[in-house]
């Protein structure tokens, strides 16, 4: 049998980022900041992240097999918009790992006996050996884990538009708990700006599929294919449940920190809802902490070294063994830190994570803009490219202009700046 994931793999993982604790857990807090002004932060993100995965797409088909997408942060290897952006994005994903790890011993600690840190702990450990095991044995494992969260929310959408049917029917169309301009966006129009990182943090995912292009069995056009076709199910799959959610729930019932679908559930008294999607939930840690393991592995190999590791004998995962260790001690030790505050550190890294993915969608489009300068090509790829820019640079420049959340802008500056700082030591030194 050979070492290679499947591209069914391929779009469960990719899925596998999108439905994790920032769809299921993390859209309250959304919800809880913009009201049902949240419904326009998630069209802006799907905007912005099916631009920049179209960008990508025609990068990849332009110059083909450089990398994954961290190759195509610039337009040289080893360039500066690769080192700051992909270390970001390493450790994006490393804190991931805590975060899904701390969740998941927490969830257990409501139903077992089972002390917080150590389950945590061992929900890592477990990741860990998953992925030392076989690339394609994790492919597997996350191919029908994020099938299982599939069909729970799609089970969910079906139960809350059967409810929205019925109320339909009987209180003629009275179903949003008043409907003015002010209960729409109870916040304000600029609530939905100050969302969107938070969305962002559900939809990194598209561009997983780029990372493991070389444990593959697709060809790049194949690979650009499937990112596009991602970014479109994965808008679907946030939008309608957040809706459905907004049409059910009151927004005074949305609790940050908890889940929003356990809530209407509840709301709706259907049996034994929250135990079953508690359940659900716990899936989707496991699943979220394996597939973050493999891509902070991932990364984490391709900022250390050139060279992609070959062989590994019997299907083992072997050549990225000291990857995956580091990655997964990285996380143990986050999520040690965590326990401190545990409530904070989430949300802040919603937040932080959300500022990641938009800069790093931003510089793809701008190193594309600068690749395909003088060079021929249609109006629409030049939009596109041109769309993704802005709206990166539009939603960072109104947080940044903002007075909400300063704590996140002001850690995500923080770090851009050392990393910036590191490179230009670093680039000194070699001199």
């Amino acid at each position: 049998m050979t070492n290679k994931l499947a591209p069914r793999h391929l779009t469960m993982i990719a899925f596998g980022g999108l439905i994790g604790m920032g769809l299921l857990v993390g859209c309250g807090n959304a919800i809880h900041r913009a009201g049902p002004a949240i419904v326009l932060s998630i069209l802006y993100a799907g905007l912005l992240t099916y631009c920049a995965m179209r960008t990508l797409s025609d990068y990849m088909e332009l110059d083909p097999d450089r990398g994954s997408f961290l190759a195509y942060l610039g337009t040289s290897r080893r360039s500066a918009e690769e080192f700051v952006c992909g270390w970001l994005y390493c450790g994006y994903w490393t804190c991931v790992i805590a975060a899904e790890g701390l969740g998941g011993g927490m969830l257990l600690h409501q139903y077992l006996p089972l002390p917080v840190l150590p389950t945590s702990l061992a929900l890592i450990a477990a990741a860990c050996v998953l992925n030392l095991q076989s690339v394609r044995l994790f492919g597997q494992v996350e191919f029908w884990l994020t099938m299982i969260k599939l069909v729970a929310i799609i089970a969910f959408c079906a139960i809350c538009l059967g409810a929205v049917l019925v109320t339909l029917y009987h209180d003629g169309g009275q179903i949003l708990h008043g409907t003015s301009l002010a209960t729409l966006a109870p916040y304000g129009i600029g609530a939905a700006f100050y969302s969107v990182p938070t969305i962002m943090f559900t939809m990194a995912g598209a561009e997983i599929i780029t990372i493991a292009h070389r444990e593959t069995e697709a060809s790049s056009r194949t690979l650009s294919g499937l990112a596009r076709l991602v970014t479109l199910r994965m808008v679907a799959f946030y939008l309608v449940p957040v809706i459905l959610i907004l049409l059910i729930l009151p927004l005074s019932s949305v609790r940050p920190g908890f889940s929003p679908f356990a809530d209407t559930l509840a709301f709706l008294h259907v049996p034994h809802g929250k135990l079953v999607f508690d359940g659900v939930i716990l899936v989707t840690l496991l699943s979220c902490i394996n597939s973050s393991t493999y891509i902070a592995s991932r990364v984490l190999n391709e900022l250390l070294t050139e060279d992609w590791p070959q062989g590994g004998g019997h299907g083992s995962s072997a050549p990225f063994a000291s990857r995956i260790l580091a990655v997964s001690v990285a996380g143990a030790l986050l999520c040690l830190g965590a326990t401190l505050f545990s409530a904070a550190a989430f949300s802040l890294l919603l937040d932080v994570s959300g500022y990641i993915t938009i800069v790093v969608y931003g510089v793809i489009s701008l190193s594309f803009i600068r690749f395909t300068a003088g060079k021929t090509l249609s109006p629409m790829t030049r939009i596109r490219a041109f769309a993704a820019l802005l709206l990166s640079a539009g939603v960072m420049s109104a947080i940044i202009g903002g007075d909400a959340r300063r704590d996140g802008i002001e850690c995500f500056l923080v770090l851009l700046v050392l990393l910036s700082a590191c490179r230009i030591g670093l680039a000194r030194s070699l001199r």
